[in-house]
C-alpha cells in the first residue's frame, strides 16, 4: 500500500508510481494497493494485481478482506453511571489512540 493519507482518511495520489510498483514487484509483492487517482497514465507490470482506493477504509478492506470500523469513544453508547464507575476504578478509555480517564 502506498499513497498519502489525509486527516479525514482520504488516500491521495503520489508521484513516481512506476518506481514504487517496480520496487514492490522486486521485493516479491504481487498485489499493490494505491490511490485510485494514480491509476491513470502508466502501464502496470503483468502479473501484478493493482487495486485503486479512495479511503483508508477501502485500503483496509482490500488488504484484510473485511471492513474495519473504528468508533471513537465519544460515539459509544455509555450512560453517566458507567462513566462514573470507570472513573472511580481508573479504567482507561482509548480515544483516538491515546489513553484518558473520564471524570464524573
Amino acid at each position: 500500500m502506498f499513497g498519502e493519507i489525509g486527516l479525514t482518511g482520504e488516500v491521495r495520489g503520489v508521484s513516481r508510481i512506476d518506481q514504487r510498483v517496480k520496487e514492490a514487484e522486486k521485493l516479491g509483492f504481487r498485489r499493490v494497493i494505491m490511490p485510485e487517482k494514480s491509476l491513470k497514465g502508466w502501464t502496470h507490470p503483468p502479473g501484478m494485481e493493482i487495486i485503486g482506493v479512495n479511503t483508508v477504509a477501502e485500503a483496509l478492506k482490500a488488504a484484510l478482506g473485511y471492513l474495519v470500523v473504528i468508533q471513537p469513544a465519544s460515539l459509544q453508547e455509555e450512560n453517566d453511571e458507567q462513566r462514573r464507575d470507570k472513573a472511580r476504578r481508573h479504567e482507561p478509555t482509548a480515544a483516538n489512540g491515546s489513553t484518558w480517564y473520564t471524570v464524573p
